[in-house]
């Protein structure tokens, strides 16, 4: 019985930070998600990024770009992002998402360019983010992950507290 109680608050612990570390990477997982790349050259370039809603992301180190978007030969709209969103990209400055688009099929036509761009600047686009979405996403990760924590814990105490209060007693002597 004591080796199951160490086990199961073994096994909560465990849990907790399994359901942690997993739901931090899903809820930041739209940070890091790069659907296309298109060069800041003035050409159109067709790029597959899925229908829906997508974030244009602009390396903060260029020259803020012009780019236009189209489907089927449509013009589709740049909307400012409600909102700062900004992720780190190695040794070039911070990104932003500056537009966001929707994309009514998977493939779009996206044409930028930027004053002095070089061949290796470019706009990245990815998945939106839902700001309230990822509050709430990161709210019940950091929940779920410390009522499993916490019960754990309680677990794994209450039954060492009670092993070592059962292994202190004294054994009952037979009544003459």
């Amino acid at each position: 019985m004591l080796v199951r109680r160490l086990v199961l608050g073994g096994v909560l612990l465990a849990l907790g930070v399994v359901v942690g570390v997993v739901g931090l990477v899903l809820a930041f997982r739209g940070f890091f998600d790069i659907e296309a790349t298109v060069p800041l050259d003035g050409r159109p370039h067709v790029v597959d990024v899925g229908a829906g809603e997508h974030f244009v992301w602009v390396d903060s180190s260029v020259l803020p770009p012009r780019c236009e978007v189209a489907a089927d030969g449509t013009s589709l709209p740049l909307r400012p992002v409600g909102g700062s969103f900004t992720r780190s990209s190695g040794s070039s400055g911070p990104w932003e998402a500056r537009w966001v688009f929707d994309a009514p099929q998977a493939e779009v036509e996206m044409t930028c360019d930027a004053a002095g761009a070089s061949d290796r600047d470019a706009v990245e686009i990815g998945p939106r983010i839902e700001g309230l979405g990822l509050v709430g996403q990161l709210l019940a990760t950091i929940g779920l992950a410390a009522v499993l924590v916490l019960a754990g814990g309680i677990v794994l105490l209450v039954t060492l507290v009670r092993g070592v209060a059962a292994g202190s007693r004294l054994p009952d002597l037979p009544q003459p």
